[in-house]
């Protein structure tokens, strides 16, 4: 049935209780996990990690089944840490704290963090990657990703990042700020490439 690399997944932890007797159902004390409904626990617990994902059509009650998973995790287990990534911005947990990512926010992801692994990060990898998707994102001719790949590079090295200096790899990297900016004054300078 399965391959010597595949492995059986896991027994299910998310288990309905239609069948047990209603008044031990509602009582969290003899029940582990947090009940929802009058059918289900969900024992975090004994699960290999914490994450959740829920899927369902526009008005299923995504949000609101969210919503209460973690008000009750909350509740039932004080010390987790609840991570929701909500594109639409319209969770509104009690007590949250709110990171919004979108085009005028200063939080984000910079991808010109390098990788400090010695043998498959560094400025170099991580400049030809940015690059990469770059070239491919906004569809550029080989000139134009060699001085992108250029500008990048530049930019490590202006915040005194050096491949050949493991040491630095750790230092503030450069963001799309700093290429941008990089960019307007080789415009200024007569670059039209």
């Amino acid at each position: 049935m399965f391959s010597k690399k595949e492995k059986p997944l896991p027994a299910p932890v998310l288990v309905s209780n239609q069948d047990r007797d209603k008044e031990a159902i509602l009582s969290t004390d003899s029940q582990p996990g947090v009940i929802f409904g009058d059918r289900t626990v969900w024992n975090p617990e004994q699960l290999p990690n914490g994450h959740l994902v829920a899927i369902g059509a526009s008005g299923s009650g995504k949000t609101q089944t969210l919503k209460a998973i973690a008000y009750e995790i909350t509740n039932k287990y004080p010390d987790t840490k609840v991570i929701l990534i909500d594109f639409h911005g319209d969770q509104e947990i009690i007590g949250e704290t709110c990171y919004p990512l979108n085009m005028s926010t200063n939080y984000g992801i910079n991808p010109l963090v390098i990788n400090p692994d010695p043998e498959g990060g560094g400025v170099n990898l991580q400049a030809i990657l940015v690059a990469t998707t770059l070239k491919k994102s906004l569809k550029l001719g080989v000139n134009q990703e060699g001085l992108i790949l250029e500008i990048i590079s530049d930019c490590y090295d202006k915040k005194g990042i050096k491949q050949e200096d493991i040491n630095t790899w750790d230092k503030q990297p450069p963001n799309f700020t700093d290429i941008r900016t990089e960019i307007e004054k080789r415009i200024e300078a007569g670059c039209r490439e």
